[in-house]
């Protein structure tokens, strides 16, 4: 197991270990002791998306996730309660707000969004957890199969609210 701080460098998250564990044993100090970094033990040699850089974890944002592709440059990162919010965009815009806050959501605004054969100018789109009891299993892969399954309702912004069930959910119900 291992916990960790994170930030941002260069537009990438920077996840800096602040507990490792094996077998339940805590084996940080251990590495210290005997000089050894994390990139010494864990081959990330074809994680696309993802490098060591001594202790941390360095991972590249829009090259971990399949298509439809994140555009933007990580701009904060935060942790909250047991939730990892990352901000994208050029940096100089105010935090987004979506129009319904929810449980468990993804809220996209800015920019331009592709999805299927539709295209979203000055993107407002919001996907909503249609269980927010546990957390949002979205797997952007395979979404459209989790959109067909949901619904979706115009905002008089001009926006759109995604309600979708959870992957495993679609996934369990067969096609």
């Amino acid at each position: 197991m291992l916990a960790a701080t994170p930030s941002v460098d260069r537009g990438n998250l920077r996840l800096h270990p602040t507990s490792v564990k094996a077998l339940g044993i805590p084996v940080k100090k251990l590495m210290s002791l005997f000089h050894v970094e994390l990139d010494a033990l864990v081959n990330v040699n074809r994680a696309r998306g993802m490098r060591i850089d001594g202790d941390d974890f360095v991972l590249e944002p829009a090259a971990l996730v399949p298509p439809p592709r994140i555009e933007g440059q990580l701009q904060s990162v935060r942790v909250e309660q047991d939730r990892l919010v990352q901000i994208f965009g050029p940096g100089h815009l105010p935090p987004l707000n979506p129009p319904e806050p929810a449980g468990n959501y993804l809220y996209y605004r800015g920019g331009t969004l592709r999805f299927g054969k539709l295209t979203m100018t000055d993107a407002d789109m919001q996907l909503i957890d249609r269980n927010p009891s546990d957390p949002f299993d979205f797997f952007q892969e395979r979404y459209n199969r989790q959109l067909v399954a949901g619904y979706s309702k115009n905002t008089p912004a001009l926006g759109l609210k995604v309600y979708m069930p959870d992957y495993h959910r679609v996934e369990s119900a067969g096609p």
